[in-house]
């Protein structure tokens, strides 16, 4: 008689050769799908003379268009738009656009002046081999400029919303950042200005224009050099000076405006509407266990300083969030400041409480 061990151990059997079974045959059929639907985008797509994809950049937009601009062939893909792409990108415009283009000198200009524009072309040629160019242009345009912007408008099919032939580059300067960016001298640290700002950065019209502006970095990245926070950042070198409970409070008292909790290795509380924690620098591995986390928990940025990140259960069907909280140490190396910000630290904030 076959015991009931045997019986189950014949069952799993049964089961893994069947489940094996489909798998091999869910592999079959996909390898053959996947065949057909390539060879499909071949015959339908092939490669052949023409743009692959366009990286454009004018420096002269703003207004109705910023003159910045992407487009793909994408080969083989099935959105509704891609058969329009298809035969815009390897038409005869696409081959005059890749004309004009590549017959410009790879610098234009001279590179200590504003950006004018900048291409990056993909494309395939009449032998249908794969080649990139890299165009830059500074100060001005070429004499094929108005044809270059005419075949580019065409392949993208930018009837509505057209790259602009205009050849006025747009000056990045304060005032611009003031009106299109809405960056204020009251945003910066005291005594520092727009101007100083953005001659500090120095940015392109691809920073302000083809990428997305992050104000609030760079704005709080400045304040962060502007006084030298780097000297106010915990690294694996720093070394912690002793302290007690009677000298936290002495500190806290001192520093915050008010006092939310506290005990003997932690006081916490806010400084002008803005939560801090007070730790003891000599206490902080109980800290981290005592709020159930770790030194694992504790990771180096590229410039050495230290933070504590982790991602906790948000309670919204099993997400979880990224939460940051920012170390900073105060010159004596006693006490360390905790805090987290919703975007980006506020360093004018950070300097008034360490500068009491």
């Amino acid at each position: 008689m076959i015991s009931r061990k045997v019986r189950i151990m014949n069952r799993k059997l049964i089961f893994i050769k069947r489940f094996t079974a489909l798998l091999l045959l869910a592999a079959m059929v996909f390898s053959i799908t996947g065949c057909v639907f390539s060879n499909y985008s071949k015959d339908k797509y092939p490669r052949v003379n023409g743009i692959d994809s366009l990286k454009f950049i004018s420096a002269t937009g703003k207004g109705v268009h910023t003159n910045c601009l992407f487009i793909s062939n994408n080969y083989g893909r099935y959105e509704p738009t891609i058969e329009t792409n298809y035969f815009l990108l390897t038409g005869d415009t696409a081959k005059k656009l890749i004309d004009e283009i590549t017959a410009l000198p790879d610098v234009y200009g001279d590179e200590t002046e504003p950006l004018a524009y900048s291409i990056h072309l993909y494309y395939y040629d009449e032998n249908v081999e794969y080649l990139s160019v890299y165009k830059n242009g500074y100060g001005g345009f070429p004499d094929n400029w108005h044809d270059i912007i005419e075949h580019t408008n065409e392949i993208a099919a930018l009837e509505n919303k057209p790259l602009t032939y205009s050849t006025n580059i747009v000056t990045i300067d304060a005032n611009l950042l003031r009106k299109d960016f809405g960056v204020t001298d009251e945003m910066l640290p005291q005594g520092a200005t727009v101007e100083s700002f953005c001659s500090y950065y120095n940015f392109t019209y691809e920073d302000m224009y083809d990428k997305y502006f992050n104000r609030e970095y760079y704005v709080s990245d400045y304040a962060y050099n502007y006084f030298g926070f780097k000297s106010y950042r915990l690294t694996k070198s720093t070394v912690a000076k002793a302290s007690d409970s009677d000298s936290l409070k002495e500190y806290a008292r001192a520093h915050l405006n008010n006092i939310s909790s506290a005990d003997d290795i932690s006081i916490a509380g806010s400084f002008n509407g803005h939560e801090l924690e007070i730790v003891r620098f000599d206490s902080f591995v109980k800290w981290l266990e005592n709020n159930e986390m770790s030194l694992s928990d504790v990771h180096e940025a590229d410039d050495g300083a230290l933070d504590i990140e982790r991602y906790v259960n948000i309670h919204m069907e099993g997400m979880s969030a990224r939460d940051v909280i920012y170390i900073y140490i105060e010159p004596t190396n006693r006490y360390l400041i905790l805090t987290r910000f919703m975007s980006y630290p506020d360093y004018n904030l950070l300097y008034d409480f360490f500068n009491q």
